[in-house]
Order: C-alpha cells, then sequence, then structure tokens
C-alpha cells in the first residue's frame, strides 16, 4: 500500500501548497489594494493641494489690488470731492472719476483695472476649470468628517466665479473707466467669495467658515489617512 501513502503524502503536500499560494494572493491583493488606495490618496490630495494654491494667490491678489484702490480712492476723495459724492462703491466712484482724472490718478487706475483684466481673470478662470473636472470633492465621494459642508463651499466658489465671468464680459471689455468687479459690494450684483459668513438655514443663524478653510480641512484629514498604514 506504499503507493496510498505517497498518493496521500502528495495530495497534503499540494493542499499545503495551495493554501501557501492562496495565502501568497490575499496577501499580495491586499497589498496591492492599500498601494492602491494610497495612490489614491496621493492624487487627491495633490488636487486639493493645487485648489489651496489657487485660492491663496486669488486672496494675495485680492488684497494687492485693495492697497492700490485705497491707494486711489484717497487721493479721488481728496482731489474730486464733488463727483464722488454719493457713489456707491469704489467701482462707480473711479468711473465718475474717470474723465477728470490727473495722470497719476489715471496711471493708478490702469494698474488696478490690469489685475483685473489679467490677473484676477486668469486665476478666475483657473479656478473655474478645477470646479468643472472635480467629481470627488462636490460628489462628497471623498470621506472627510465635514465632506458636505465642503462640497456646499465648492458649489459656492463654483456660482460665485460663474457670476463674476458674466459680469466681467458686460462690465470691463469697451468701458475704460471701469477697473473691478465686485459682485458683493453696496450693488449687490451677486454672490461673493465665500468667505467665513453667517448663513440662515432653517431659522438659525451657522457661521460657515468658508472654502479656504474648508480645503484646509480637508487637505489635513487627508494627509492624515495617507500616513495611515
Amino acid at each position: 500500500m506504499a503507493w496510498i501513502e505517497e498518493f496521500q503524502v502528495a495530495v497534503v503536500g499540494s493542499a499545503v501548497t495551495a493554501a501557501f499560494a492562496a495565502l501568497a494572493y490575499l496577501g499580495n491583493s491586499v497589498m496591492e489594494r492599500r498601494q492602491e488606495k494610497r495612490k489614491e490618496r496621493a492624487g487627491l490630495i495633490a488636487q486639493l493641494q493645487g485648489l489651496a494654491a489657487l485660492l491663496d494667490a486669488s486672496g494675495a491678489l485680492f488684497r494687492l489690488q485693495q492697497e492700490q484702490v485705497q491707494a486711489l480712492m484717497r487721493l479721488l476723495e481728496k482731489n474730486h470731492a464733488k463727483e464722488i459724492a454719493g457713489s456707491e462703491g469704489y467701482d462707480e466712484a473711479m468711473a465718475r472719476c474717470y474723465l477728470v482724472m490727473t495722470e497719476a490718478e489715471r496711471e493708478r487706475h490702469g494698474v488696478i483695472r490690469a489685475y483685473t483684466e489679467y490677473s484676477m481673470r486668469k486665476i478666475n478662470q483657473v479656478l473655474s476649470e478645477w470646479c468643472s473636472a472635480d467629481r470627488a470633492f462636490k460628489s462628497e465621494i471623498v470621506a472627510t468628517s465635514r465632506q458636505r459642508e465642503l462640497a456646499q463651499e465648492l458649489f459656492a466658489l463654483e456660482i460665485h466665479l460663474t457670476l463674476w465671468h458674466a459680469k466681467f464680459e458686460s462690465w470691463i471689455p469697451g468701458h475704460p473707466e471701469r477697473a473691478l468687479v465686485y459682485l458683493d459690494d453696496e450693488k449687490k450684483h451677486g454672490l461673493g467669495f465665500p468667505n467665513a459668513r453667517e448663513v440662515h438655514i432653517d431659522g438659525k443663524v451657522v457661521l460657515r467658515p468658508g472654502v479656504e478653510a474648508e480645503v484646509r480641512g480637508a487637505l489635513a484629514e487627508l494627509r492624515e489617512k495617507w500616513n495611515e498604514r
């Protein structure tokens, strides 16, 4: 009966080999899945980092432009008080004074307009492209503790940008007296940039931290998950 014993040994050996092969396959599958998840998270982190950089650039440009606006307004209030009396917002005040501006005032006005026409518009176009391409964050596919809030802020940003582009097209080309595209100033032409703000939901006042804060929060969570093993 030696052949039976040999057969039994062969069967046991084959079973052990198959078991080890199955364990190896399972281990490789788990490792591959873990690598895929890390790669996916890396892509999401890179995507959100790109948005954060654009928002930082937009904020920096807005502050630089505001410095020029404030400097020009001081000149206009000093030299053209009659023209700006009763105007609603900076852009209207500058437009009213455009024909009577001094050379120095006109030069500063041109710088402000150039920021809007070239720099701000370019950044907003790239931001709009980011929003249009996003298939993860606005749909709340990415699991974060505040994924709904992040999605809401991204939708608010996208609406703001859409309105900004619409006003730009009707406001700037062919109107050299215009220099700014504001949506939430005294004239209330549209939805402002989604900064920290109070909103009314179901009769309650809720503080929303704004798109920049939500993006930073989501990035922190994704980076934390990236470091998980």
